[in-house]
């Protein structure tokens, strides 16, 4: 297959997955993360809001003195909170992990 057998209008890493997405629960095309379209770009820019330059494919293809005006342009469109990744669950199971340690023990 060469690059012209491609569809231009297909993201990359889309098509070849079919089933329920883990953002939104839509059964449909998947990435490698098991991710939609939609909720992959949440995903990438909510890492990007993190500052997770190694995790972000679209920070990875962007050099890094132009990061953070990308990550400034990010919040600027869509904002400063979080879209898929939940900060409070991740300090909920920290805490729960923590009490059953403490009772462990």
């Amino acid at each position: 297959m060469s690059m012209r057998d491609l569809d231009a209008s297909e993201p990359i890493g889309f098509g070849s997955i079919q089933g329920e997405c883990y953002g939104c629960n839509i059964f449909t095309e998947l990435d490698d993360l098991m991710l939609c379209a939609e909720c992959s770009s949440k995903l990438d820019r909510d890492l990007l809001r993190q500052r997770k330059w190694d995790c972000s494919i679209t920070a990875w293809l962007t050099p890094e003195d132009r990061r953070e005006s990308l990550r400034n342009d990010i919040i600027k469109k869509y904002g400063n909170s979080l879209e898929l990744i939940s900060s409070e669950e991740c300090k909920t199971n920290k805490n729960k992990r923590k009490k059953y340690n403490k009772k462990k023990r």
